[in-house]
């Protein structure tokens, strides 16, 4: 079924790599460890081996190099991961932690009662140190940790000032731009064939998209939308 594609397939992929382009252009990439590898708060894997549904195998089908793209473009996300792993062995050192829980305790010394920052955070701070992080502080509120990287965050971006950490952010800086350039490749591709469909079958906006309808219905409940 020609909307069951649309609507498992090419508009969640359009959503989810305009987000993506959007991150890589802004820089809002946030990588943490988790398990064995690590994971990334705005990057994802958009083609895994596992059995598709119909749906997915008419697409890859329909659609030249697709299935192809998709897995190319896991293997960037793979390499990716990789190289902010060998920062993360790099610069998670007994002296960096260390660091950090001096700092902590030389801060906490200029905070109100109940108003300190815990030894839990160290983790959090080192993974602010990785990925050279900027935090954004979420209005009316009080985030101590934030307060903390404002204060130190220059003392401890020196424990990333080595040639190898300096040769590792080249490499995901060049990663993140391939990676930006096959996201736009097959988010092109892919447009391209929804805009098909929809020509082809008078298809309106909402049946390609029905979160569209979602979001009118939500902002004008009384609202009829077809």
């Amino acid at each position: 079924m020609i909307l069951e594609e649309i609507r498992d397939v090419l508009t969640p992929n359009i959503r989810l790599l305009e987000k993506e382009i959007e991150a890589i252009e802004k820089r809002e990439i946030f990588w943490c460890k988790r398990g064995e590898e690590g994971r990334f708060n705005k990057l994802t894997k958009i083609y895994v081996d596992v059995e598709y549904t119909g749906a997915f195998k008419d697409v890859f089908e329909k659609i030249h190099n697709l299935e192809k793209m998709f897995r190319s473009r896991d293997r960037s996300y793979k390499n990716l991961n990789r190289g902010y792993t060998q920062i993360e062995r790099e610069i998670r050192t007994h002296d960096l932690e260390k660091s950090i829980e001096n700092h902590i305790k030389e801060f906490n010394k200029l905070r109100e009662e109940g108003k300190v920052m815990d030894s839990e955070r160290v983790k959090t701070i080192v993974n602010y140190v990785i990925n050279k992080g900027t935090p954004k502080r979420r209005p009316h509120t009080t985030e101590l940790y934030i307060d903390f990287w404002d204060k130190y965050s220059d003392k401890l971006l020196k424990f990333r000032d080595t040639r190898r950490v300096k040769q590792l952010d080249k490499k995901i800086e060049d990663q993140l731009n391939r990676m930006k350039k096959l996201d736009s490749k097959i988010l092109d591709k892919i447009k391209e064939k929804r805009e098909e469909y929809r020509k082809e079958y008078s298809f309106n906006k909402y049946e390609i998209d029905p979160e569209l309808k979602k979001t009118i219905t939500n902002i004008f409940p009384n609202e009829s939308v077809h």
